[in-house]
């Protein structure tokens, strides 16, 4: 017979090993979210003050946005006929 499971509220889980400054981070922002706290205000206005100070691109996000466009538009190419020039005879 199999031992029986502890019950949820005794498991540890994902705490084995973290640093002690990771859990404190996690379980902050856990507080704030069952708080009902918007945790997304902060990131909104670091991301809207990069945009204005105009850090917030770089050559690397626009390398990966070219390739990722170039990627989705490449098959798309070869599937879709298109307009098909033939020759007048």
């Amino acid at each position: 017979m199999a031992a029986p499971r502890p019950q949820p509220e005794t498991q540890s889980v994902g705490r084995v090993g973290r640093p002690s400054a990771e859990i404190a981070l996690v379980e902050r922002l856990l507080a704030a979210a069952r708080g009902g706290a918007d945790v997304r205000a902060r990131k909104v206005r670091r991301l809207r003050a990069a945009i204005r100070v105009k850090v917030y691109e770089n050559d690397l996000k626009l390398a990966v946005a070219v390739e990722n466009l170039l990627s989705a538009i490449a098959p798309a190419e070869g599937n879709s006929p298109g307009p098909s020039i033939s020759p007048c005879d």
